[in-house]
C-alpha cells in the first residue's frame, strides 16, 4: 500500500499581473522537492530558525542567500542562511534544515526524498537557486537529485555502458562511472575541487534523468563536475563557444572544432545565439595603450553545425572593427565580460565595396599588421564604397581610420594614395631607389596580397637606402606598413639577380612606440637566425658568411647576431610557433639566477644558456647538457617538472633537444 507524506515545496505563477502563491501540501512517497524564489510581496521574518524551537514548515522559498520556512498560508516563520557561496546540499526535516557535506554524505532510503541542492551565485548580487545534480555518497552509491516536483530523487542505476538514448544519466566506461552529455560524449567526476571546466549537455527527453527540464526545447544544460557530484551549474556566461569534441565551454577559440553558435548561459540553461559566420576575428585585444594588440583566428562555418578555428600564420594586413559594444546591422559581434576577453571582427572582402561601410564605422576601425597569429595596429590606408555618399572613399589609418579627400588622379607626394575613378584602380605613391621621381604602384590584385619595399628618405648613390615594407590585403582594399620588429628580408634591391639581406627594426631603439613603422636596411656580417618578415611563423632566415637562405625551424631557441655591433636577436620556437624574446632585466653576472634550461638575453645584449643558474656562453663547437627532473612528454623549450631527463644540444646559434633514433649510430656526448 502506498503511504502518503507531506511534501515541502511551493510553486509561483503570475497571471494578468497578479501573483498567486500555490502551495502543494501532499504528494506520493519520493516526490520531488521544488523550492522556488520567494514572491516579491512576501513578509520575511528576522527570526533565525536556530532560535525557533517550533519551526515546523509547510513549504520553503529562497531569497538572496537565505532559505525561508513558510507556514501553510505562505507567511515566513524563520530563515536559514547559506554561508557557502557555492553549492550546498540540504536535508529538509519537519522542524529544521540540515546542511550536509558533499564529501562525506551518507544517504539512506528514508532521507532521499528530503534532499535538495542549492547553488549560490555571486554575480553582482547573491542569488541562491535550487538546482539538480547527481551525488556520489561515501558508500559509492549514486543518487539523482531533482529540482522538479514531478521527478523524485532516486538511487541511480549505472549498469548501462552506452550513451545512446541515455543523455543525462550515468554509464560505466572502462570501469569508470561517467555522465552522458550527448549520445557520444561522456565525462567522469573531476579529479580535484578547483577544476575550471564547465560543460553543456544536450537537451534531455528522458524524464528519468534528474536534469530533465520540461520548460526548454533547443537549449542546452550547463554542467559542472566535482570530485563527488555532477551539478546543473547556475553560473552566468556570456558569448561562450563550445568545443565540438568535448562539450567544454570556452573563450579560447584559437584552434579546434566548435559548435556553430555562441551561447549565453543563465540559471543553468544555455541558449544558442546567432550562427557564427565564416570570418577572421581579433581575440582578447587590449585598448589600454595607444597600441592595440590581439590574437587573430579564422572561423570557417562548414555548414554541418560546426565551425573550424585556425590561426592564420602568414603576414597580412587586415581591417578590424574593434570598438566595444558596437553592432551596426550585425556587421560584428563584440563583447566584454568578466574575463576581459574582447572580440573584434574583420571587415570582409566584399564589405569594402558593397556599401556596408561609412564614416561612422571607419572611426571604430583599426588597421592591423598580423604575423604568426599576433596582430598590432599599424599605419596605412583603406579604400571603400561609402554607404551614405555612394562614392569611393579613402581612409587614413593610424590609431583609428579617418576619411580623407580623394582629390588626386596622380602622385603628388610620397607615401600617399589615390583612387583613379577612370581606371577604377587604387594606387600607392613611392619613389624608386636613387631616383627623385614619385611614381604610382598599382595595388589592384585578386585573391593574392601584394608586398613590396619602398625607399624611405632620399638616399644618394653613395649611401645605403632604407626601406619600408608594405603589404596589401588579398584584394587591394587595404595597404599597411609592416611593424614586425627584429625580422629580416631577402631582397634583390639592385635587380641583379642577387638577394641581399635586409634587417628590419623600429626606427630607433627605446622610442617607446611599439607599432612604429619598421625600417629595413642592408646588413653585412649577420650570422645565425632571424624571423622572415614575409614568411609563415616557423620560416626563418639563416645566414652564415654573408650567405643567406630561408629555412624552417621547429622547437628550441635560435640566435642571430652581428657580433661586431653587439646586435642580437633571440627567437623561441615551440610547435612551429616562433617569437622574439625580450631582454631580461639583469646584467650578465646575475642573468641566470634561478633559471635552468633556458636561453636568455641580458640588458647588455649578451646571449647565455642557463645551466642550473650558471651562465654558459654559446660557442662554435657543440656542447651537450642534461636537463634533470622534467616531463619528457612536453616539447622543449616548454619545461615542466617531472621525473625524466632530457639532453640539450647547445650550439653557436641554437639550443635544441637531442632526439635519439634507432639507427644504431653511436656518438660520444660530453654531458655537463
Amino acid at each position: 500500500m502506498d503511504i502518503f507524506i507531506m511534501a515541502k515545496h511551493i510553486k509561483i505563477s503570475v497571471y494578468r499581473g497578479i501573483l498567486f502563491l500555490i502551495v502543494y501540501l501532499f504528494s506520493f512517497v519520493n516526490a520531488g522537492i521544488e523550492i522556488l524564489p520567494c514572491p516579491e510581496k512576501i513578509n520575511i521574518t528576522n527570526v533565525n530558525c536556530l532560535d525557533e524551537s517550533d519551526a515546523i514548515a509547510d513549504s520553503y522559498c529562497l531569497k538572496g542567500s537565505y532559505i525561508y520556512s513558510l507556514r501553510q498560508d505562505g507567511s515566513s516563520i524563520c530563515y536559514n542562511k547559506f554561508n557557502n557561496m557555492g553549492n550546498n546540499i540540504i536535508k529538509l526535516n519537519e522542524n529544521s534544515i540540515e546542511f550536509l557535506n558533499f564529501n562525506s554524505i551518507s544517504i539512506s532510503e528514508n532521507d532521499i526524498s528530503n534532499i535538495a541542492i542549492i547553488s549560490c551565485n555571486t554575480n553582482k548580487s547573491v542569488t541562491c537557486l535550487q538546482t539538480s545534480g547527481i551525488i556520489k555518497d561515501k558508500d559509492s552509491k549514486f543518487y539523482g537529485i531533482s529540482k522538479n516536483n514531478s521527478i523524485p530523487n532516486y538511487e541511480m542505476n549505472i549498469s548501462n555502458t552506452s550513451c545512446i538514448s541515455n543523455v543525462g544519466n550515468l554509464i560505466t566506461f572502462n570501469e569508470t562511472v561517467r555522465l552522458c552529455l550527448s549520445e557520444s560524449i561522456h565525462i567522469p567526476l573531476a579529479n580535484f575541487e578547483e577544476n575550471d571546466a564547465y560543460y553543456i549537455m544536450d537537451n534531455i527527453n528522458n524524464t528519468k534523468s534528474p536534469f530533465f527540464n520540461n520548460d526548454i526545447s533547443d537549449e542546452k544544460i550547463l554542467i559542472k563536475s566535482f570530485p563527488n557530484y555532477f551539478i546543473n551549474s547556475v553560473k552566468v556566461f556570456d558569448n561562450v563557444y563550445v568545443d565540438y569534441n568535448t562539450y567544454i565551454i570556452t573563450k579560447n577559440v584559437y584552434k579546434g572544432i566548435f559548435l556553430d553558435k555562441c551561447f549565453n548561459c543563465i540559471y543553468g540553461i544555455c541558449s544558442g545565439q546567432k550562427t557564427i559566420e565564416t570570418n577572421s576575428y581579433l581575440f582578447k585585444y587590449d585598448l589600454k595603450s595607444s597600441v592595440t594588440y590581439g590574437y587573430i583566428y579564422t572561423l570557417t562555418n562548414v555548414n554541418n553545425g560546426t565551425v573550424i578555428s585556425e590561426i592564420p600564420m602568414e603576414p597580412s594586413v587586415r581591417a578590424f572593427i574593434i570598438n566595444e559594444y558596437f553592432d551596426y546591422n550585425n556587421y560584428t559581434l563584440m563583447y566584454t565580460d568578466s574575463y576581459n576577453y574582447n572580440v573584434g571582427v574583420m571587415i570582409k572582402d566584399e564589405q569594402f565595396m558593397d556599401k556596408s561601410l561609412n564614416e561612422s564605422i571607419l572611426y571604430r576601425t583599426n588597421l592591423f599588421y598580423c604575423h604568426s597569429g599576433i596582430c598590432s595596429t599599424t599605419q596605412g590606408f583603406i579604400k571603400y564604397l561609402d554607404s551614405v555618399s555612394n562614392t569611393i572613399m579613402i581612409s587614413s589609418c593610424d590609431s583609428m581610420c579617418k576619411p580623407i579627400t580623394n582629390v588626386y588622379n596622380s602622385c603628388n607626394t610620397q607615401y600617399s594614395v589615390y583612387y583613379d575613378i577612370g581606371l577604377e584602380k587604387f594606387f600607392y605613391c613611392s619613389k624608386p631607389i636613387h631616383k627623385n621621381e614619385i611614381l604610382p604602384i598599382d595595388l589592384t590584385t585578386k585573391d593574392k596580397p601584394l608586398s613590396f619595399l619602398v625607399e624611405y628618405g632620399n638616399s644618394s648613390v653613395d649611401t645605403e637606402p632604407t626601406f619600408f615594407l608594405l603589404l596589401t590585403d588579398k584584394n587591394g582594399n587595404c595597404i599597411g606598413y609592416s611593424n614586425t620588429n627584429n625580422s629580416g628580408l631577402l631582397f634583390d634591391s639592385n635587380n641583379d639577380g642577387k638577394n641581399e639581406f635586409l634587417k628590419c627594426n623600429n626606427r630607433y631603439s627605446g622610442s617607446g612606440i611599439e607599432n612604429e613603422i619598421i625600417q629595413c636596411t642592408h646588413k653585412d656580417n649577420f650570422n645565425g637566425y632571424i624571423i622572415n618578415a614575409l614568411g609563415k611563423n616557423n620560416e626563418v632566415i639563416f645566414c652564415q658568411n654573408n650567405q643567406c637562405k630561408i629555412t624552417s625551424v621547429q622547437n628550441g631557441y635560435f640566435l642571430g647576431e652581428i657580433g661586431s655591433l653587439n646586435e642580437r636577436v633571440l627567437i623561441k620556437c615551440r610547435n612551429t610557433q616562433c617569437s622574439n624574446e625580450k631582454q631580461i632585466e639583469s646584467d650578465e653576472t646575475n642573468i641566470c639566477y634561478g633559471i635552468n634550461g633556458q636561453v636568455v638575453l641580458s640588458t647588455n645584449n649578451k646571449a647565455r644558456y642557463c645551466n642550473e643558474g650558471n651562465a654558459i656562453k654559446l660557442q662554435n663547437n657543440d656542447n651537450y647538457f642534461t636537463l634533470m627532473n622534467v616531463n619528457a612528454r612536453k616539447t622543449y623549450p616548454l619545461i615542466e617538472p617531472g621525473n625524466d631527463v632530457i639532453i640539450l644540444k647547445v650550439s653557436k646559434y641554437s639550443v635544441t633537444q637531442l632526439i635519439t633514433t634507432d639507427s644504431g649510430n653511436k656518438k660520444k656526448f660530453y654531458l655537463y
